[in-house]
């Protein structure tokens, strides 16, 4: 039995069709015997997958983790008013500080609470790491970590 842990922003409840495989994926896995945990961006919207129900027997098992990502809210949508105008050009400076390539990955971010619970999750003995994409940004991060535990499968898809 592999201890597997799944990365994909995208998993549900969150919304999007990059959840939808690795959702059936996991639920296969872990129905064949396999320890699955998975690792998603923190719902921030309240339009939720279609595919939740593939995902229902890992949250049951409260093996889903949501984390921050840390990425400002206001980038993802188009500002309206004064105030949200002045927070969106606060906010895009303040990526611009942050961020090394692309400012509009909202996974640009996530490695700051990413890595350090991947690493806690992996010190418990996971030994298959499995990142799945887009975004991309958080995929050269978990990568790093290969130096550190050379003998954790690393895939990135």
């Amino acid at each position: 039995m592999n201890k597997i842990l799944l990365v994909c922003y995208s998993f549900p409840p969150n919304p999007g069709v990059g959840g939808r495989r690795w959702a059936k994926f996991a639920k296969y896995l872990a129905k064949s015997g396999h320890s699955v945990e998975v690792i998603n961006a923190k719902l921030t919207t309240k339009e939720l997958s279609t595919w939740s129900k593939d995902a229902q027997l890992l949250h049951e098992k409260n093996h889903v983790h949501s984390l921050s990502t840390g990425y400002p809210e206001i980038i993802k949508k188009i500002p309206k008013t004064l105030f949200q105008k002045i927070q969106y050009r606060l906010s895009l400076e303040y990526l611009k500080l942050k961020v090394k390539g692309n400012l509009y990955d909202k996974s640009s971010l996530w490695h700051l609470n990413l890595i350090p619970f991947v690493q806690k999750k992996l010190n418990e003995g996971f030994d298959t790491i499995i990142c799945t994409a887009a975004p991309f940004h958080y995929l050269g991060e978990v990568a790093q970590l290969k130096v550190k535990f050379p003998s954790v499968n690393f895939i990135a898809e």
